[in-house]
């Protein structure tokens, strides 16, 4: 009896497909399991949506190089990218020591102070133009995106006038600068510490002066702030920034063109937003 038993089992075994078996294929120290019931096995998946730490193979015969979803890939996608995942690879692009464990859009508002100079451009073509002065002022923005963000900006200056043709000794006399715009920032390297950033704005500028004859004159033009720099991130609620932003003003009411352009360093106090916390839990481990 225990020798026929022994004898089915044994044809059982015999007839079991070997197609049935799992088929798994090594990758240096990472594994690529296929089995005949995923119909998924043969595909590729992308993005950030892609399970952490499965690595999918490529359709037989496709050249990973010349393959355009893997590509891609690694081509951040502003508008997919998720905050709530600190393993999402679009996050960053892996330059200016991305951050580990914490974001900038863990404190995605801000509100920061700005210093520094302004070089001033022609005020009134061939009669009066601006010189150096210092420039100072506010700024209160929000991260909405790993790389993209907008800005509030007031600022204010007083430069040094300069006559080309005095008609009187009209003496020292500066303009009073006032700029009021909404910024758009866009980040291209993402959620780093090193954070460099271009921004391009909309707004008004107003001028308050006097002429060479001593005749007050106060004019509002539309203006268009073109911003680069860089941000660095000192700690969770505080980073430093320089910047480099050509006022751009436009010819409207007899003042001239203008390209006033501001180098500014400054600090950000960030606030708000939700920490998230992440597993697998690490000693010492806190709210981000």
């Amino acid at each position: 009896m225990i020798r026929r038993w022994l004898a089915f089992c044994l044809f059982i075994l015999g007839l079991s497909p070997v197609s049935s078996l799992s088929a798994q294929t090594t990758l240096g120290s990472i594994q690529v399991e296929r089995t005949p019931s995923d119909p998924t096995a043969a595909g590729i998946q992308y993005g950030w949506n892609r399970p952490s730490g499965v690595v999918q193979a490529n359709p037989a015969g496709a050249s990973p190089l010349l393959d355009t979803a893997s590509f891609l890939h690694w081509v951040p996608n502003p508008l997919t990218v998720r905050h709530d995942d600190p393993n999402d690879p679009a996050r960053h692009v892996g330059l200016g020591h991305p951050l580990v464990g914490t974001s900038w859009r863990n404190r995605p508002f801000h509100v920061g102070w700005l210093f520094g100079g302004m070089f001033g451009d022609q005020l009134i073509d061939d009669r009066i133009s601006q010189d150096e002065g210092m420039f100072g002022g506010y700024r209160l923005g929000w991260d909405f995106d790993h790389y993209w963000g907008t800005e509030l900006r007031l600022g204010f200056s007083n430069l040094e006038l300069t006559d080309t043709t005095p008609l009187i000794d009209a003496g020292s006399r500066t303009s009073g600068n006032l700029f009021w715009d909404l910024n758009l920032m866009y980040y291209p390297w993402g959620d780093a510490r090193w954070r460099p950033f271009a921004s391009l704005g909309l707004g008004v500028g107003d001028f308050d002066f006097q002429d060479e004859a001593l005749q007050s004159i106060r004019e509002s033009v539309v203006t268009l702030p073109l911003s680069i720099g860089f941000k660095y991130y000192r700690h969770n609620w505080l980073a430093w920034r320089v910047s480099v932003t050509d006022q751009w003003s436009l010819a409207a009411r007899g003042l001239n063109t203008m390209h006033n352009v501001a180098l500014t360093v400054g600090v950000e106090v960030h606030f708000g937003g939700t920490r998230v916390s992440y597993f697998p839990y690490r000693s010492g481990q806190h709210l981000w």
